[in-house]
């Protein structure tokens, strides 16, 4: 794939009829891992727009489905620029990871998390959290989100892959296996998913662009890539409220 810096990018992606609204690799969680380009796809004109199903998002408090065509999400051709990085692995233990206070390990050959700039080949500075948002309503085994916080804005219009390995269990320091849908993928094995199916071509170049950053395709947990929106599509909303609105003061 040749990325160019702040244009709209062609993926090598299944048609939106080949995949379901939510991504196998992280079965717990229907849009996990996100950003995901998972969910950009052809919209039937040639151009690439992120297309979520009606019970992609989780539910609200009354437990009804996030609309997603209510928020806009089908003009977007990619995600934000400032994102939130989110995975999920079963009691996951971070002591190993890249910290916000000790950024500049996510950035070594054997950091657990790797994001990784497809234009510069180069590895992008980050920080690695769990969600304890829920702490003082559930015990300690509650289901926490896997959190990666890019420490910059990234580029707009351009494409990322996440890599994740040597995540440990907090109980007992075992390694937490990968999906089966993932797993399937990384050691080319069946699959009955057509969610999975479809997408073999992509991860082969993802594992590879892994394999030329230094990450061996045998270590991985869970990877995945996803594509920054355009500079145009992701601010053309306020500029469209911005011209509205000066055009009313003139």
């Amino acid at each position: 794939v040749v990325c160019v810096p702040g244009a709209a990018l062609a993926l090598p992606s299944a048609s939106s009829t080949q995949l379901g609204p939510c991504d196998p690799l992280v079965p717990e969680e229907c849009m996990f891992p996100f950003p995901n380009n998972f969910w950009l796809r052809d919209n039937g004109s040639g151009e690439q727009r992120l297309a979520f199903g009606n019970n992609t998002f989780p539910k609200d408090k009354d437990g009804k489905p996030v609309r997603a065509e209510y928020g806009g999400w089908d003009t977007l051709d990619g995600f934000s620029p400032i994102p939130s990085i989110l995975a999920y692995f079963p009691n996951a233990s971070i002591d190993n990871c890249p910290r916000l206070w000790n950024m500049s390990a996510s950035l070594e050959a054997a950091s657990p998390t790797v994001l990784l700039d497809t234009v510069t080949g180069e590895r992008v500075e980050h920080w690695v959290e769990l969600d304890h948002y829920s702490d003082l309503t559930y015990d300690f085994e509650y289901p926490r989100t896997f959190m990666i916080w890019p420490s910059a804005r990234l580029e707009s219009g351009r494409r990322y892959i996440v890599a994740i390995r040597d995540i440990q269990y907090n109980t007992n320091g075992s390694l937490i296996p990968a999906s089966p849908g993932f797993a399937s993928l990384r050691d080319g094995t069946p699959s009955t998913d057509p969610n999975i199916n479809a997408r073999r071509t992509l991860f082969k170049g993802i594992f590879a662009s892994l394999a030329t950053a230094g990450v061996e395709q045998s270590s991985l947990q869970l990877a995945w890539d996803f594509t920054v929106g355009t500079t145009k599509s992701v601010t053309q909303r306020m500029v469209a409220a911005r011209d509205d609105a000066m055009s009313r003061l003139a």
